[in-house]
């Protein structure tokens, strides 16, 4: 790890704390997703999330609130798009939060090192780093429109009921 913080050929190091930092955004509305959901404050919805250290058992709590609504109702077909979204972030961050890095010419990464599945690959990072810090950002600006500007994306509209459009 200190080799790829030293590393001075290019940005790719702070892409990757830009990925983490944009990540962390990310984490803290889940609560809020979940006490919207709940009806519960947010206070006690922080509380109960504080009290599970992984993120994708925070997203289970979720799920399983979202598994007791009708397919139709506004919560889940809303907050099942922002779990999606929140599911995809978790992933791209734990590509990078658990990645082995090495420099030579290039900047290289071992995505996932810890786990058994992963393919035992070194992978140049430099196109897929960018790809992800946009990827990441714009997920971060659209669960910002949802859930404080009350934007919907053109998609989730087409899944509303037809009288609520």
């Amino acid at each position: 790890m200190p080799v790829a913080l030293e590393y001075d050929g290019d940005e790719l190091p702070a892409l990757v704390g830009m990925i983490i930092a944009c990540f962390a955004a990310i984490e803290r509305e889940l609560p809020g997703v979940i006490a919207r959901v709940t009806g519960m404050t947010q206070q006690d919805t922080v509380m109960i999330c504080a009290e599970f250290r992984a993120f994708s058992a925070r997203l289970g709590i979720l799920e399983a609130v979202l598994k007791t609504r009708d397919d139709q109702s506004h919560d889940k077909i809303i907050f099942s798009h922002c779990k999606g979204l929140f599911n995809e972030a978790n992933k791209i961050r734990n590509k990078y939060a658990h990645a082995l890095f090495a420099k030579g010419h290039e900047m290289r990464m071992l995505p996932y090192h810890h786990d058994w599945k992963a393919p035992d690959q070194w992978v140049d990072m430099g196109p897929e780093a960018r790809a992800d810090r946009k990827r990441i950002a714009v997920i971060l600006g659209e669960l910002f429109a949802i859930l404080h500007q009350k934007d919907l994306p053109q998609g989730l509209y087409d899944k509303l009921l037809p009288q609520d459009r």
